[in-house]
This record gives C-alpha cells, sequence and structure tokens, in this order.
C-alpha cells in the first residue's frame, strides 16, 4: 500500500487452525499492487496469490533428514568410504575409516590429486578417470597403494569400488568409493603361502633324505655282513657306523638340514668312543658342510677313529688323534683334511686293507672331484682328504 513494488515469500511456516487442530503449514505467498490513480500513493489495492508448499516441504525435510542420517551410517561405517563430484574428483564426503587410512588431510572441496598426489603413477587416478568417462564400476582386490604419512612412505594393500553416481538424467556426476584395508589378510595370506611352499620343499627333503638314509644303511649292512657269520664283532660294528650316522644326523637338524659345522662333525666323530679331550685336537678354519658332505665325513672320521681305537694312537694310554684342515683359496674352494695318529703303538703297513679302509675310500671318492691319501707310517696313521666345498656355504673365520 506504501507503493513499494510487489513482494513475495518462498516456503514460509504459517501456523493454521484447521478442524479444531493446530497445524504446521507452508505456504509460497506473494503480494502485488493494484494500481489506482486515485488512490494514494497509487495504489488502490493489493492481489495476493497463496499456493500451499507442505508436501513439498516436508518431502524435502525428509530426504534432508534421510541424507544426514546415511551420512552419519557411513561417518561410522568399518570400511573406508568417501564421495567424489565432478569430473576433477573433488571431496564431497570422508568417513573415518577414510581418515584413519589416508591420514589426517584437508580433504572437502579438493581434487584427489591434490590431497594424495604420491598415488599419481600407481593408477588410480586413470581408473577413476574410466570410471566418470564411462559409467562403469571397477573393483579391485588386494591392490597396493604406497601413502606418504608426515613423510614416511607406507605400504597398504586395499579391496576396493569405483561407483558411479548417476543424476535423473543418467548421467555421471560423481564416484562413490569404499573398500577395506586388507593388509593384514594380505600379509597372512601370503605368509600362509610361504609356509606352504617351506612344508613341501620339507618333505620333499625329507622323502630325499629318508631315502639316501636307507641306501645308506642298506649299503652298511650289506658291506658290514657281506659274506660273514653274523657274530657280535658285526653287530658292534654296524652299530657303530648307525651311531656314526645319527650323530651326524644330529649335527645337521640342529642347523635343520642346511649345513653342518665341520668343528661338530669332527668333535662327535671322536666322542663316540667316549674319549676326554686330552685325546684328541681339533682345528680348522670355521667351514659349514652341505648334508652330504657332512654326513661323508662323518663316517669318514668314524672308521678311521674305530681303527685308532682298536689298532692305532686311542689303543694305548698316551696317543692322540690330531684333525686338522684348511680351505684352499680357489674357485670352487677346496676343503684340505688331514687325519694324524702321534705316539701309538709301532704301525706295520697292512698286509691287505680291510672292510674299513675300503669303506673309507668308497666313500670319499663317492663325491665328485675328491681324492683320498692313507699312508700307514711307522710313527702313526695319517689321512689326507681333498674334497670340493660349495662355494655358497664357505666361511672363512677362524674357529678357535
Amino acid at each position: 500500500m506504501a507503493g513499494k513494488g510487489s513482494t513475495w515469500q518462498e516456503n514460509a511456516l504459517v501456523p493454521i487452525t484447521r478442524f479444531g487442530q493446530r497445524e504446521d503449514l507452508y505456504w509460497t505467498y506473494g503480494y502485488s499492487p493494484i494500481a489506482d490513480e486515485a488512490a494514494a500513493n497509487g495504489v488502490g489495492g493489493i492481489l495476493i496469490i497463496c499456493t500451499e508448499t507442505t508436501p513439498q516441504v516436508v518431502a524435502e525435510q525428509r530426504l534432508a533428514a534421510q541424507v544426514q542420517r546415511q551420512r552419519e551410517q557411513f561417518e561410522q561405517a568399518p570400511g573406508f568410504i568417501c564421495v567424489l563430484m565432478g569430473p576433477d574428483h573433488v571431496f564431497d564426503f570422508v568417513n573415518q575409516a577414510y581418515r584413519r587410512l589416508m591420514g589426517e588431510r584437508v580433504y572437502l572441496g579438493r581434487s584427489v590429486s591434490q590431497v594424495v598426489p604420491e598415488v599419481s603413477e600407481q593408477g588410480f587416478y586413470q581408473w577413476l578417470d574410466e570410471v566418470f568417462e564411462s559409467g562403469q564400476r571397477h573393483v579391485a582386490r588386494q591392490t597396493p597403494i604406497r601413502l606418504n604419512r608426515d613423510g614416511i612412505e607406507v605400504e597398504r594393500f586395499l579391496d576396493f569400488i569405483y561407483e558411479p553416481i548417476l543424476d535423473d538424467a543418467g548421467k555421471v556426476t560423481g564416484i562413490f568409493v569404499e573398500g577395506f584395508d586388507v593388509t593384514g589378510e594380505y600379509v597372512a595370506q601370503q605368509e600362509q603361502q610361504r609356509q606352504a611352499r617351506h612344508l613341501q620343499l620339507l618333505v620333499d627333503e625329507l622323502n630325499h633324505r629318508v631315502k639316501n638314509t636307507l641306501s645308506i644303511v642298506q649299503g652298511l649292512a650289506h658291506q658290514t655282513f657281506k659274506g660273514e657269520v653274523i657274530t657280535n664283532q658285526a653287530r658292534s660294528a654296524f652299530d657303530g657306523r648307525l651311531m656314526a650316522l645319527a650323530a651326524a644326523h644330529d649335527v645337521l637338524t640342529k642347523q635343520n638340514w642346511e649345513a653342518a659345522d665341520l668343528h661338530e662333525i669332527a668333535s662327535q666323530a671322536l666322542a663316540i668312543h667316549g674319549l676326554g679331550p686330552t685325546r684328541h685336537f681339533v682345528g680348522g678354519p670355521s667351514v659349514d658342510l652341505v648334508p652330504e658332505i657332512a654326513v661323508t665325513l662323518a663316517m669318514v672320521l668314524h672308521e678311521l677313529s674305530t681303527n685308532a681305537f682298536k689298532y692305532g694312537s686311542l689303543s694305548n694310554d698316551r696317543g692322540t688323534v690330531h684333525i686338522g684342515w684348511s680351505v684352499e683359496d680357489a674357485s670352487p674352494r677346496r676343503l684340505l683334511l688331514e687325519w694324524d695318529e702321534r705316539d701309538g703303538p709301532a704301525v706295520l703297513p697292512p698286509a691287505r686293507f680291510g672292510f674299513g679302509s675300503a669303506m673309507i675310500r668308497r666313500i670319499v671318492e663317492a663325491e665328485p672331484r675328491s681324492r683320498m691319501g692313507l699312508e700307514f707310517a711307522t710313527s702313526g696313521v695319517t689321512c689326507r682328504i681333498q674334497m670340493e666345498l660349495p662355494e655358497a656355504l664357505n666361511k672363512t673365520a677362524v674357529n678357535s
């Protein structure tokens, strides 16, 4: 009426009493002047147009409440969730799990390339672009991602999905991202696979060793009892050889059958006879032996010590045995081992070589490029052995 023109109000709350009850109703209304030159201010009246918009407003309120509840649910979800809008993939929402995964950063209103630039060469940008352009979801399993957290690079493994967000016309407007950090599951799975491979190797190796051991035992039995009546002496010799084989296996078992220390192999071969440390001397560089060579030397040293105990330097009260070795610096390296008996009874060369001597020679020469020399000097028996050592298992530290 003051002549200031039209005015209107949209979705205004105008409570009314209708049918005896108070109701909160929403209205959109407009006031327009009706011109009248004869009236004051040129306005003779007001045209009022009023439309009730309660259903529309209530629907919008319900939708907004639903969206808020959904965001709250997303916020508390165990998996990581974020919403990216537009072709630049601008963050519109991130939940707690996403922030825990990616670290505390400024997300909302910024693009993925601005927030996590370290993943630019890891394929994630390209996958987002493909989903936005094609409208097809992208699903990934146990995908590695390298993140920069406070200057420290960490690697995680993710299961996730990129789901396109469509408007009413079917056009892609954004991408819904959801997934889980499965690093623990991935690591456990890799460890399980590693253990399975290791177990299979152990089974294969065990089968191989059992066959080899049975072959050795069969050979020992055949040679020990060949052409003889099975006497107590023959049984005793066979038992001693089995004990030497078992002692070598004990040393290897302590090292998971990967290698055996030569010093321990030599000491064990002499310890079977119950001799004190004053009767034998063992020394040389520290050398790890592969299982096959360890068993070979254990059996050879057992035969030598048995012969020394019966006939040689260990058959009296003052004789000694000296076992020493060196490693020849060649390629491949070679082990030079010497058995030397001292202060025993005078030695006479045997008229013929017995089973023990023949066995020693057969065992040593069964190894590729190995040689043995056995001398029966008056002062004592001397045995020299040369064997090739696998390059990967050599050690040069002095064993004091």
